[in-house]
């Protein structure tokens, strides 16, 4: 049964953002982005967006932007249980899982020495992603850098490197294990 906009807002909840902050917002979920908010968004690979409301916003011909309210009514999950924002405390030198599903595996790497990577076992690249400071993938054949809101992918025939802050560095790992 459809619903009104006012059946929908009253489902809706905000959070403040902090850095570190991690939320889980799976498919189906209605969401959006605040003002003066940097993020890293990893997703299943999907061509579909359904917008409900635009802020106003027009494309480039002046004309505000396509809604897609009746679609998205079909395809929103009213079922907000175990969402929104995880309180996982960091933990220095490790690997810490934020979340495994069955698209992608999310870690967090919060580092001030070199980290070791075996991945002799998957058959996957993974993804590098520099939330703060800065690193060195060194791997057998070179080295890259890599700053702040850069991200370095490794492709699966690279098996063993090290990450090495240069002096903290705050990375988030995303495999396909």
């Amino acid at each position: 049964s459809a619903m009104n906009s006012g059946e929908v807002v009253g489902l809706l909840s905000s959070h403040s953002v902090l850095p570190d902050d991690f939320f889980y917002i799976p498919a189906g979920t209605v969401h959006a982005i605040g003002k003066n908010i940097v993020l890293l968004e990893v997703q299943q690979a999907s061509d579909i967006t359904y917008r409900i409301y635009d802020w106003d916003r027009l494309d480039s011909n002046g004309r505000p932007r396509e809604l897609h309210t009746e679609q998205a009514l079909e395809a929103i999950n009213f079922n907000c249980e175990g969402q929104g924002k995880l309180r996982i405390t960091p933990i220095s030198n490790q690997s810490q899982n934020l979340l495994k599903c069955e698209y992608f595996n999310i870690n967090r790497l919060n580092l001030t020495s070199p980290f070791e990577i075996d991945r002799y076992t998957f058959d996957s690249f993974a993804l590098y992603f520099c939330v703060d400071g800065s690193f060195k993938l060194i791997y057998q054949e070179g080295e890259v850098n890599v700053g702040i809101g850069e991200l370095v992918l490794v492709p699966a025939e690279i098996k063993v490197f090290s990450i090495s802050p240069k002096n903290t560095a705050k990375v988030i790992e995303v495999t396909m294990d």
